[in-house]
């Protein structure tokens, strides 16, 4: 049996997440005696398609809210803000985020969000926004070519002009088919899946592992950073063991104990 201070020693576990951004868990979790790679499956690009977001960007003060989903959003939005020469202090509109990481992305590139919703999903910014937004108002929603149709809709609900632009796509990241490899050989003892992009991108990358790759994840133990990326997995017919109650550090490593029954 491990000792206290040290359960999941022997555990080999995988977090889909970049090893840079998964620093803190990583640690933490090693800590605890486990043995952890990070590999995302995913890799953002552009939009197939520009225009929208170049006509955002030009028309950008007709608006009176702007809404990010995520730090990539971020990121991919105060790009395009550079490339059309406009400084991020001169953006007038109020701007919203879901999840302190958003957040903390938005502020470190000079945009500084009104409100942040502590849930890290589309429901809870849904929330907070309908009674914030009037009716009439102008919102652009900074999302990927793929995304869910919940934020867009309960703002139009509350009477609001929306434009949801793609400002960049998910794709399957170039490890993607070597994490579905080891996935398939049973090397890990438990999957941290950290959104529904991850999730789908390694069943598409891992198409040429057939069965071998679900019988994988049947036999580790699956945590979800959340409730979405939770109904992507269940969705799928592998349900998680474990869901994040919150999408930090402390809520993955307090996820994976309890998926290990550590």
């Amino acid at each position: 049996m491990p000792p206290a201070d040290r359960p999941l020693r022997g555990r080999h576990l995988l977090v889909t997440r970049e090893p840079e951004r998964a620093a803190g868990v990583l640690e933490r979790l090693e800590r605890l005696g486990a043995r952890v790679e990070a590999r995302a499956a995913i890799a953002f690009e552009g939009p197939r398609d520009e225009s929208s977001s170049a006509a955002a960007i030009a028309h950008l003060s007709r608006y009176d809210w702007l809404v990010f989903s995520s730090p990539t959003g971020a990121r991919f939005f105060s790009a395009r803000l550079r490339a059309a020469g406009v400084e991020a202090p001169a953006v007038a509109a109020r701007i919203a985020a879901i999840g302190p990481a958003t957040g903390k992305a938005l502020a470190a590139l000079g945009l500084r969000p009104g409100i942040t919703v502590t849930e890290s999903h589309a429901r809870g910014l849904a929330r907070a926004l309908r009674s914030r937004v009037r009716s009439g108002e102008r919102v652009l929603v900074v999302r990927p070519e793929v995304a869910s149709p919940e934020v867009p809709d309960a703002l139009r609900d509350a009477g609001a002009e929306v434009d949801a632009v793609a400002f960049y796509r998910t794709v399957a990241s170039a490890g993607a088919a070597e994490v579905a490899r080891r996935i398939a050989c049973g090397a890990y003892d438990a999957v941290v899946m950290t959104s529904p992009s991850n999730w789908r991108c390694l069943g598409e990358a891992g198409a040429a592992e057939g069965v071998a790759l679900s019988q994988g994840l049947a036999r580790a133990r699956r945590v979800a950073i959340g409730p979405t990326t939770a109904a992507a997995m269940a969705d799928a017919g592998m349900a998680a063991h474990a869901v994040a109650a919150a999408p930090d550090d402390d809520g993955i490593v307090s996820a994976v104990l309890d998926a290990l029954g550590a």
